[in-house]
């Protein structure tokens, strides 16, 4: 279901996306060369193309974003009050880069583990022609449920002398869990009950250092940290009937990406945005011209290079501690690198009709330098 790229009308018809009403907001993605999941109500999913504007009635959302060449953008979670427009921002990258397995190949593996938590054994299939001694890496495939499959899951750094990580969907129970064997010792490390589990998902498994992070269609639903098991094989695992299974794609390790997201109004607008810094760092509004200037050219992060002259890019406004124009557009970043700032927009006549650009910038703790950015979003005057 995730693999489609384009709206399907079953989907907009599910979050009752429909013409645009005078009661209604709008959503959509600026920039780059992926989709972004948009998570509304009970759990009802829609895919957001880039440059597609749909409707969307008043709510709390959800956006998640799938991987890229960088890394995986942060999610974001907004208000979207009514008559807003909203747009989202991501950095343009290429896709990533992953390698496919087929499933139940040559040279595969099989074996049994037993839980109480199922009372029925489960059946574990391995990459023997992938090296047994990955460590840290992200593994994922997507699964459509058939009648009797109780439980499908994902297997990291499986061997047979010491045990694997789980990250399974019980359909049946309604519940994900990350599950630990070592040996014959069975622990479930994480758990969440899953009432929206659907026929059709994509089920991933990052195993990064001590960090174990398990999605669903781009949303990360548990995570924790746990060191007892380095290395080994990927694979999958059921209980039952097996699903039907795509491919198993192996990718490195997404590290975390900045996005952000701006909800406007009239003469309101409000950024929301997820940074990958601890709380301690600062942050500030920043307000640039739309490239209304040539060319300049930026690092990877997007900065301007260093060339010991003032900035090429004109900037209209940065933010102060006296809250000139919004709300919180200077302070510190909070938990989880969650930056939430308002913006007064001034209602003058020379401004009417114009566009300026809004990202946050992240400043060290001591003040000494930006060490971060995120992507760029439009303000409408």
């Amino acid at each position: 279901m995730r693999l489609v790229q384009t709206l399907s009308i079953a989907i907009a018809s599910a979050l009752g996306v429909v013409a645009a009403l005078p009661s209604q907001s709008s959503m959509q993605l600026q920039g780059g060369q992926m989709h972004a999941v948009v998570v509304a109500g009970d759990h009802q999913r829609l895919l957001l193309d880039p440059g597609i504007q749909v409707a969307v009635s008043d709510s709390v959302a959800e956006l998640h974003f799938p991987t890229n060449a960088h890394g995986k953008p942060l999610s974001l979670k907004l208000a979207i009050p009514t008559n807003t427009c909203v747009d989202i921002g991501v950095a343009s990258a290429l896709p990533a880069r992953a390698q496919k397995l087929q499933l139940f190949a040559a040279g595969g593996s099989d074996s049994t583990l037993m839980a109480k938590t199922y009372a029925m054994p489960i059946h574990v299939h391995t990459m023997g022609l992938v090296d047994a001694e990955l460590s840290d890496y992200r593994v994922s495939i997507s699964v459509e449920t058939v009648v009797d499959a109780r439980m499908f899951g994902i297997v990291a750094r499986h061997r047979e002398s010491s045990g694997c990580y789980l990250f399974s969907a019980d359909w049946q129970a309604q519940v994900l869990r990350l599950e630990r064997w070592m040996g014959a010792d069975h622990s479930v490390i994480g758990k969440v009950d899953a009432p929206w589990l659907l026929p059709q998902h994509r089920l991933t498994l990052q195993v990064d250092g001590f960090r174990l992070q398990c999605l669903v269609d781009d949303e990360v639903v548990l995570q924790c940290l746990d060191g007892a098991l380095g290395n080994g094989a990927p694979g999958v695992a059921w209980v039952g009937n097996r699903p039907k299974v795509g491919d198993l794609m192996i990718e490195s390790v997404a590290h975390p990406l900045a996005s952000a997201a701006l909800v406007q109004g009239q003469q309101r607008a409000k950024l929301y945005s997820s940074v990958p810094f601890a709380p301690g760092h600062l942050y500030m509004l920043e307000l640039s011209l739309d490239r209304p200037h040539p060319w300049v050219p930026r690092s990877a992060a997007g900065f301007e290079l260093s060339l010991m002259q003032p900035l090429a890019a004109p900037v209209i406004l940065w933010a102060d501690w006296r809250a000139s124009f919004g709300r919180d557009t200077v302070g510190e970043v909070g938990l989880n690198g969650s930056v939430t700032c308002g913006i007064e927009l001034p209602d003058l006549l020379t401004l009417r009709a114009n566009v300026a650009l809004a990202r946050i910038l992240i400043v060290a703790p001591n003040g000494s330098a930006v060490v971060g950015v995120t992507p760029s979003v439009r303000v409408c005057f």
